[in-house]
């Protein structure tokens, strides 16, 4: 397994080529779907949005990820990466995953952390862009999420996250009597699927080609 400056080269470096994108994305839908950039040709007025993949090292490579409280919309109870909605004081993408990672798990994030960025995923049933940052923290964090955001904290280790065990398809409610079967990982006894799986996907396709 990597130390922390081979991780950082590796991703790095694999940031800077070509991306799997929609390669990886499809693996985990389970809809018909077409690409992001078929979905933004049709001039959708979408929302901006982006989100951290935040990786550090705790005697294993470990990837944070936090389930989200219920509440009355789309996302409700489900397992996402930190992050939301660009914000008018946000200068750039990375401001608003940075801000939305600082707000939501409570821990500092430096700019120097983030090596690049994943494919965009658009999100049809919320009409958000979302943009990726793939980020490698110095320390292990101390957690203090928000509880208004955040229900719990989930840190797998990328070996059990990218085991083939942890991947499966599940029936997942979509709507009032309405059900899908959707491929996605498992996590804590959890169920990781939707866009937050395409993005999660492509980090294991760049980690194990």
């Amino acid at each position: 397994m990597w130390n922390r400056e081979e991780l950082v080269q590796l991703l790095s470096a694999k940031l800077k080529d070509e991306l799997p994108g929609d390669r990886a994305h499809f693996d985990m839908t389970s809809r018909a779907r077409v690409t992001t950039n078929d979905y933004l040709q049709r001039g959708l007025n979408h929302k901006l949005s982006a989100v951290t993949i935040g990786l550090f090292y705790d005697e294993q490579w470990k990837l944070t990820l936090m389930k989200r409280p219920d509440y009355d919309g789309v996302h409700s109870g489900q397992i996402a990466l930190p992050g939301g909605k660009m914000e008018p004081e946000d200068a750039t993408l990375l401001c608003t995953a940075i801000r939305e990672w600082q707000e939501e798990t409570g821990t500092g994030i430096k700019e120097a952390h983030v090596l690049g960025e994943l494919s965009k995923v658009y999100i049809p049933v919320s009409n958000y862009l979302v943009h990726p940052f793939v980020a490698v923290l110095e320390d292990v964090p101390i957690w203090n999420p928000d509880s208004r955001e955040v229900r719990r904290i989930l840190t797998p280790t990328l070996e059990e996250l990218f085991s083939p065990d942890a991947k499966t398809t599940r029936k997942i409610p979509v709507g009032p009597n309405m059900c899908v079967n959707a491929p996605c990982y498992l996590v804590d006894q959890e169920v990781l699927w939707g866009a937050t799986a395409m993005i999660v996907r492509e980090l294991e396709m760049l980690l194990k080609p």
